[in-house]
């Protein structure tokens, strides 16, 4: 009987060693699955449902500004989007913000092309823009047309006048 004891405290250690790295190597599975899972989401599925919405808001301006009589060539070339500009605006003192993307319609690919590498320039030069409205200024509906005139002369003075078809707030959040 004494030999039946030590027997099974010899065996009862062996047998918890390898339930021990089965339990750390399912950690790590689990740890890089839900890591995975993570990053998929972020860098896979994000972007293509962020781009379907700025698609349709692009599509539907399409829509009815070539409804509204103007030429049917618009449509052909897509809105150069400026998206995800953030900023204080005037009197705040940082307490609110808004949240703007600035689509911007132009004549033809070439001026697409050019605007599109001085994406940096155009970012801030909108941003100066509305950085001088105040927030009762950005919340009232009936100025956006000035605004959007604002806009394509800042783009228009930035490429050449005459470039700019046209210009939209496909996203326009005060907070």
């Amino acid at each position: 009987m004494a030999d039946a004891k030590p027997t099974d405290e010899t065996e009862a250690p062996a047998e918890a060693a390898p339930k021990q790295p089965k339990s750390k190597k399912s950690t790590i599975v689990a740890a890089f699955a839900v890591l995975a899972g993570v990053g998929a989401g972020i860098f896979g599925i994000a972007p293509l449902v962020a781009g379907k919405g700025t698609k349709a808001a692009s599509a539907d301006s399409n829509a009815r500004h070539d409804s509204a009589g103007e030429h049917g060539a618009k449509a052909a070339i897509e809105p150069q989007m400026l998206e995800n500009l953030v900023l204080n605006p005037a009197g705040t003192r940082g307490s609110r913000f808004l949240l703007l993307t600035v689509g911007v319609q132009l004549v033809d690919q070439v001026a697409k092309e050019e605007l599109a590498k001085r994406e940096g320039e155009a970012r801030d030069r909108v941003l100066e823009v509305f950085a001088t409205k105040t927030v009762d200024e950005l919340v009232d509906v009936s100025r956006r047309p000035a605004f959007r005139a604002e806009i394509a002369n800042v783009i228009d003075s930035l490429l050449g006048h005459g470039k700019v078809r046209g210009v939209f707030f496909p996203q326009f959040v005060v907070q």
